[in-house]
């Protein structure tokens, strides 16, 4: 398993991205569509059916305190309070220090002081040897290992963590001690509702279909790590997707500080279309998976805290995919998107056979629809309705289709598997007036050929679609530029 040494940095530590990451792919011939190799299978089960159904006590997180979790379990701190993930060395920082996932000092002197508040959160530490005392916390089991006058440490073996705390102010975070957000997403008791808030919108991506909150901003990007950032630590609440096609291109990152402010954990998602760029590269696959729909999922324990990662697989999909998902407040949120997961019934890519024309000269291309149900889907429309339509748009130019609305029954039939549909991109204004005078920017006069043609500069693909299945996709736009008229 792989060592990372990390401290977590309040202002930077997001999901894998940050502002300058987040870029619309524009790639000039395809949208957001990824190969990678396969990865080693893993023996698919249903989750554990022993796992009782859990709850965040979110009642033990005092006022000005934050939540920290490790696995199933989580505690909170001071909002003051200074937190480190995974450090080699423990240097306590004043009012207090959090140190979490370490188990040793290694090669490192105690950097501790008993004036300064610290606890130790990380995985269960063997009790052989040990003689314990018995208490319940917030309905948990834990055992006491050790105690002091100034320090004591704590197993709680249903959660599979331990805890040490040094100095008095410390002593109080054991009354935090609850589930983590992490226990609940990955409970096998009550089922969620298939149905999602009618706020929340579909997302499908690199054949992934799942449900978000709508009001979260949505990100779709080529880029993969490292972002100068404390990744697999805290999210942004947004929706990210990457093609994972291009690698962030800094070259050097400022020198991250000893110690940072404990932040509060905040909910998210991000896709990743090659597993192994996912920042940091989750460790400790396990084979507790488990089906939603059709999909293989199987959680990652390393990291342990913050970001829960998942590899989805399934015949339906081109390949395994990464999931990652924000760990806040009751979990119940990230359960919730979690469980809308499934196979995107309809996957779309846009390609053109090029980006740069002479203004009116029409561009060659061809949506390609994957249908990847197994099963043959009817478009609810008719062909002579345009069903389908690509133009070009800009900051001055719209792009409306004229459809003529005919009524008549579904005429496409979408096979499984490709589906090619060749089309031609005008690169002329849809309307003109007749009349010189009235001409404007948006409505020029019309020439002795017809429609003249679209002003030189860059313009994106637009696609209007209509009678497609809920959960398909639209690929991201792709430039292209116009050169003078010929």
């Amino acid at each position: 398993m792989k060592t990372r040494r990390v401290t977590i940095l309040a202002a930077m530590a997001v999901l894998g991205f940050t502002a300058g990451a987040c870029t619309t792919s524009s790639s000039p011939v395809a949208g957001a569509h990824t190969t990678t190799s396969s990865l080693p299978t893993t023996t698919s089960r249903p989750p554990p059916p022993h796992r009782p159904t859990l709850a965040v006590d979110l009642g033990a997180t005092e006022s000005g305190w934050v939540p920290v979790d490790y696995g199933d379990g989580q505690i909170s701190v001071p909002g003051d309070w200074n937190a480190s993930y995974d450090t080699a060395c423990d240097f306590t920082t004043s009012p207090g220090s959090v140190f979490v996932g370490r188990t040793d000092y290694g090669f490192c002197p105690n950097g501790g002081s008993n004036k300064v508040p610290a606890v130790y959160f990380g995985p269960e530490r063997s009790l052989t040897g040990k003689t314990t005392t018995k208490r319940t916390v917030n309905g948990i089991a834990v055992l006491r290992t050790f105690q002091s006058s100034v320090e004591s440490s704590y197993v709680a073996p249903s959660l599979g963590v331990s805890l040490t705390l040094v100095g008095p102010a410390a002593q109080l975070v054991l009354a935090t001690l609850t589930y983590s957000p992490r226990a609940v997403v990955l409970s096998s008791g009550k089922e969620l509702p298939a149905a999602v808030p009618a706020s929340w919108h579909r997302f499908s991506f690199a054949g992934l279909d799942f449900a978000a909150p709508g009001a979260w901003p949505r990100y779709v990007t080529t880029y993969y790590g490292p972002f100068c950032t404390i990744p697999g630590i805290a999210t942004r609440q947004a929706v990210a997707m990457s093609t994972d096609t291009k690698n962030w291109p800094v070259p050097n990152c400022p020198i991250i500080l000893p110690t940072a402010r404990a932040n509060a954990p905040s909910d998210g998602v991000r896709v990743d279309a090659i597993p192994g760029r996912a920042e940091p590269t989750p460790a400790g696959l396990t084979t507790d998976c488990f089906e939603i729909r059709g999909l293989t999922v199987c959680p990652y324990t390393d990291p342990a805290f913050g970001i829960l990662y998942l590899r989805v697989s399934g015949p339906a999909l081109p390949h395994a995919l990464m999931f990652e998902l924000g760990l806040a407040g009751s979990g119940l949120k990230a359960r919730r998107i979690l469980a809308s997961i499934g196979a995107a019934p309809v996957e779309m890519r846009l390609v053109l056979d090029r980006t740069r024309v002479s203004a009116g000269t029409p561009i060659r291309g061809e949506p390609l629809l994957a249908n990847t149900t197994g099963r043959v889907i009817t478009v609810k429309a008719c062909a002579r309705d345009g069903w389908l339509s690509v133009g070009l748009t800009d900051s001055e130019v719209s792009y409306n289709p004229l459809n003529p609305l005919i009524v008549c029954p579904p005429t496409i039939r979408l096979s499984p598997g490709l589906n090619r549909f060749p089309i031609s991109i005008s690169t002329n204004f849809q309307a003109c007036t007749q009349t010189s005078s009235q001409a404007t920017e948006q409505l020029p006069a019309c020439t002795s050929h017809g429609m003249p043609s679209l002003p030189p500069g860059r313009y994106t693909t637009e696609i209007v679609t209509s009678g497609l299945p809920a959960g398909t996709q639209l690929p991201p736009a792709i430039e292209v530029t116009l050169l003078p008229a010929r």
